[in-house]
């Protein structure tokens, strides 16, 4: 859609990015309209995870959105094979969705979230790039680069816009999309940072866009054991195939995310993400790339300087000074090598360093106790119809945080179970024909499940209650997707928080 330069503001005296719209974008009156509404809403974010919009310049038939310049790597290039570890994944994710939380809260929908769309600068701070601008981009061939941020016509009352591995069923289907839909690309690119993989892909557009639309991603716990379940709880409701299972708010995710941060062991994010992307190797064809734009670069200096009034100076690339896009951030430096030790140096002095590489600070195992009666509010996630069979798995999540004093000891969006009893029963007699149920167990968030029942205390040893919710819900049905229960904790557990 567009070309991305540093340049420098001679009245500021910063540097900074232009991104100049190309190709027939300039011809088209819509979209150049739709472009400028977008751009200044993203410009009206203020957010430290969020890229900033400085100026948009409009002259002729040419369209520059001037930019924050940043630093660092895409996402995209800091996820190395088999994916970052748990503290970075949780850090990262946290940031994005506090980002997306706050342009949410502006009434703004990302719709191209994506690693590419994603920096991180040299602090492990994230960027959210690209608020917007995906609704600009034109119609590809079904066999293009499925990574390609697409508008694609579906029917004639929707069109699909987005990256094909990150886009919500709702928005594959050409439905109109919400901040929900942010949620399920977050959870898209959660997965990804987790293992390495993306959670949907197909050898071709098509067939990805059927395992969006079909498929379920794996379990973390088999692709990747060291991330903990509570992590892996949050990444598959974000997934979730309707939006109505899902959170309902990125607010709700980040809190998920922050909850689970205290219970990781404690690596330094930097260790295992920054400096393992610092020693990637940009491909021979990147520097290809880089070295064909220069001609592009240098002709359109001239036009750039018109268009804004000469305020900007088109940096021209050098052998040690690429051009710089989104797609070509240079790469942080990598740790420089220890000095080497003087030749009198004792073995003894040298030790230490030799250690203390191996040794990887991790917090100690941690208990906490759950005493019995905590109550833990609980959302239906598949709808229960008046003729549900004994023997039924009903299954819940966690709709806030439950602690132990200070501690999180359940996180919002932990998988419970519930199981419909056989109502023939004797002791069940005096609630006629109503189904009833037992709670049997919550993921805590060391991973371990926690007993539950679904009554405050047992009476006579009776910890059922009826299947039915009051209130409006479809006809044939006991209770609704979403309808909320109470489970109690079943007796003082003990729980391991980290290892």
């Amino acid at each position: 859609m567009g070309k991305v330069y540093r340049a420098r503001d001679t009245r500021l005296n910063r540097t900074v990015a232009l991104k100049v719209l190309l190709g027939d974008h300039r011809a088209d009156p819509s979209l150049r309209r739709r472009f400028l509404q977008e751009a200044q809403a993203a410009s009206g974010l203020n957010h430290p995870n969020i890229i900033t919009i400085f100026d948009i310049v409009s002259e002729a038939d040419s369209d520059i959105l001037v930019m924050e310049f940043l630093a660092g790597r895409t996402l995209a290039e800091s996820i190395p094979p088999g994916g970052l570890r748990a503290p970075a994944v949780i850090s990262y994710g946290a940031q994005i969705a506090d980002a997306l939380a706050s342009a949410h809260a502006a009434g703004i929908v990302h719709r191209d979230l994506k690693p590419g769309n994603v920096m991180i600068t040299g602090r492990d701070r994230v960027k959210v790039l690209d608020f917007g601008l995906a609704k600009l981009s034109r119609q590809a061939a079904p066999e293009a680069d499925p990574d390609a941020t697409r508008t694609a016509p579906l029917t004639m009352q929707g069109m699909i816009m987005g990256t094909v591995s990150y886009m919500s069923p709702e928005q594959a289907q050409g439905q109109a999309v919400d901040t929900r839909s942010d949620i399920f690309a977050l959870g898209a690119v959660l997965y990804e940072m987790a293992t390495g993989k993306r959670a949907f892909q197909g050898a071709n557009t098509v067939s990805t866009l059927t395992a969006v639309l079909r498929d379920e991603p794996e379990s973390l716990v088999a692709t990747a054991p060291d991330i903990p379940p509570a992590l892996d709880a949050v990444i598959h409701r974000c997934l979730r195939k309707s939006p109505a299972d899902r959170y309902q708010t990125m607010d709700e995710v980040r809190d998920a995310l922050n909850a689970i941060r205290g219970l990781t062991a404690s690596i330094p994010v930097s260790s295992v993400a920054v400096a393992a992307a610092a020693a990637q190797v940009p491909p021979p064809q990147a520097q290809a790339q880089a070295k064909s734009k220069t001609p592009l670069i240098a002709g359109i200096a001239v036009a750039l300087a018109a268009a804004v009034g000469g305020i900007f100076v088109i940096t021209r690339p050098k052998a040690d000074l690429p051009a710089v896009t989104r797609e070509q951030v240079p790469a942080p430096a990598a740790p420089a090598a220890p000095p080497k030790p003087a030749p009198d140096q004792s073995p003894a002095a040298q030790a230490p360093a030799v250690r203390a590489p191996a040794e990887t600070p991790r917090q100690a195992a941690k208990k906490a106790a759950v005493p019995d009666g905590t109550p833990v509010r609980l959302r239906l996630l598949e709808e229960v119809p008046s003729k549900v069979e004994p023997g039924t798995r009903l299954k819940f999540s966690t709709v806030t945080a439950v602690k132990s004093g200070d501690v999180v000891v359940i996180v919002p969006g932990a998988p419970a179970e519930g199981v419909v009893l056989d109502r023939t029963k004797k002791k069940f007699i005096a609630f006629g024909s109503k189904a009833l149920f037992e709670m049997q167990h919550v993921m805590g968030a060391g991973g371990q499940r926690i007993k539950i029942r679904a009554v405050p205390s047992a009476n006579n040893g009776d910890v059922s209650r009826p299947v039915e919710v009051s209130g409006p819900k479809p006809k044939n049905v006991l209770a609704p997707v979403g309808a909320e229960f109470i489970g109690y904790v079943d007796g003082e557990q003990q729980i391991t928080l980290s290892r």
